[in-house]
């Protein structure tokens, strides 16, 4: 859980200096040219295409990596929850893997259309972080009812 509850921190943590640094999706990283040479020095900085077969490719690949940086812990978080609660792992993982596909398959199609996928799966993903939380506080506290 506290894992979980740090990887969301990060994420609203770079998620909040986006605006500043003008970066929208799907790109991660800014990139810049460092020279003192003209005209390099002055160069716009390098960003990931959004257009084109080029943009289609850039936003399918960011929806995969998306899943990446949650399975690990999700994964571990459903085979904890199918030992407490049995076939309601199977149904968050259900529920997480239909919201990542269609994140992936709206995203790819159009950045503005990703929000109702991400949505399912991280409520799916947070469902489960929850039960997690109440495994580990009966654990702790055992006289919970």
């Amino acid at each position: 859980f506290l894992v979980f509850v740090t990887r969301a921190y990060l994420s609203i943590n770079a998620n909040g200096a986006r605006a500043g640094a003008r970066l929208d999706r799907p790109d991660q990283h800014i990139y810049k040219i460092m020279t003192p040479e003209k005209p390099l020095c002055d160069a716009p900085h390098v960003l990931m295409a959004t257009t084109g077969a080029a943009g289609r490719f850039n936003r399918a690949q960011r929806g995969a990596f998306n899943f990446d940086e949650s399975a690990a812990w999700f994964i571990i978080h459903l085979v904890l929850i199918a030992i407490m609660f049995g076939p309601l792992s199977f149904v968050l993982g259900s529920l997480q893997m239909y919201g990542r596909i269609t994140f992936a398959n709206q995203y790819k199609e159009d950045q503005a259309k990703r929000q109702a996928g991400f949505t399912i799966s991280i409520l799916a993903e947070y469902l489960s972080a929850g039960l997690i939380s109440v495994c580990a506080l009966k654990a702790f506290v055992p006289a919970m009812p």
